[in-house]
């Protein structure tokens, strides 16, 4: 199954491993699809290099740009506002799927974050107050429209600062019939990783979250190991990690140096994979079109040819018959001095050459 987002932890490793871009200067913005972003960004001693935003999904670095035309209003407005400016701040902000890029310019700073979790969004603050979004939103407790503070959901903890009497308190506490799902869900670590906890713990993942004392202090010490993964794993059954996953021992994986590395071979290959069905679909139905247009001209000529036999038949029947047809048409002259047109006709009825006279438009059809 296709990874389709990515989680709390793993944006860690991200943010951790984009540190490098502090300091950079945003040349360019693009924006393939209405949640895609490309921050075409310039870094001191290492050129371009480009970080696509999928709102919602994912966010890594990479090399690859697909050929893309237009930009919508949002990005036109991104451009106005923000090329040429530094990034100041790069950082995840609390243990949430939400990014912050602080940009600073001469006129001041401003801050795009990125949302990593539902819809997904792409928001433009200029001193907490919201400038502009890609999408605008509306819960019963947030509502990102122009103007608005921007205000994000926050956890009660943070897996990233909590110490262990924290995390054997918010255990107890919790309404969650197990503890895999309080990891999942209430600390935010998602499916995956909250299950790897728990088969590394030996603890049974459909245990209530009050597990004792000794366990929750075991449980803590492997869920601080958790933080300290630094490279990147592709799987056989399309998921990625930052470190190797005791949950898939037994499925094949292609290691990397870091986890942005996984990240930008996976979703690059699809990129490149849906570029190509893209370009193929076009290609068919462009040939499909052609094919149709040559069908309708094979379809034609041949109906010219066939127009073009029968009437050179006719020509010829007409050529070998000459004679006959002027003594036919002198002697239907030669009536018309003494009656008229419908008595011709009349008297004509049953004979063997002239089968019709349009009395009419005056003309006769003779088969010959």
């Amino acid at each position: 199954m296709m990874k389709q987002n990515i989680a709390a932890l793993e944006l860690n490793y991200i943010i951790k491993e984009l540190q490098f871009l502090v300091g950079s200067k945003l040349d360019n913005i693009y924006n393939p699809s209405k949640k895609e972003l490309m921050l075409i960004i310039h870094v001191p001693s290492l050129g371009k290099k480009i970080l696509r935003i999928m709102a919602g999904k994912f966010m890594y670095l990479t090399d690859y740009k697909p050929k893309f035309e237009g930009a919508t209003s949002f990005c036109l407005y991104l451009r106005k506002k923000l090329l040429g400016a530094r990034i100041r701040k790069l950082e995840q902000k609390g243990f949430e799927r939400i990014v912050e890029i602080e940009i600073e310019k001469q006129e001041g700073k401003l801050s795009l974050f990125i949302e990593l979790f539902g819809k997904g969004n792409i928001i433009l603050v200029k001193d907490n107050k919201i400038l502009s979004a890609v999408e605008q939103q509306k819960w019963a407790d947030r509502s990102v429209m122009p103007g608005n503070d921007y205000i994000f959901p926050n956890k009660p903890i943070n897996f990233l600062k909590m110490d262990e009497e924290q995390f054997r308190e918010f255990c107890k506490k919790s309404s969650q019939e197990s503890i895999v799902k309080t990891l999942a869900l209430d600390l935010g670590l998602g499916k995956t990783y909250s299950e790897e906890a728990c088969i590394i713990a030996n603890i049974d993942k459909n245990s209530e979250p009050a597990l004792g004392r000794k366990k929750l202090e075991n449980l803590f010490k492997i869920l601080m190991e958790l933080k300290n993964g630094n490279k990147g794993y592709n799987y056989t059954n399309e998921d990625i990690s930052p470190f190797q996953l005791k949950s898939y021992a037994n499925k094949e994986f292609k290691e990397f140096n870091t986890y942005n590395e996984a990240l930008d071979n996976y979703f690059t290959n699809i990129s490149k994979e849906e570029t190509k069905s893209i370009l193929e679909t076009s290609l068919n139905k462009e040939q499909n079109k052609i094919n149709k247009i040559i069908e309708i001209q094979r379809n034609n000529l041949l109906k010219l040819e066939k127009d073009e036999k029968e009437n050179r038949e006719k020509g010829e029947q007409l050529y070998s018959n000459y004679q006959l047809i002027s003594e036919v048409l002198l002697q239907i002259r030669k009536a018309l001095e003494k009656y008229s047109f419908d008595e011709i006709k009349e008297k004509l009825k049953g004979h063997k050459l002239i089968k019709n006279l349009n009395s009419k438009d005056k003309t006769i059809t003779i088969e010959l």
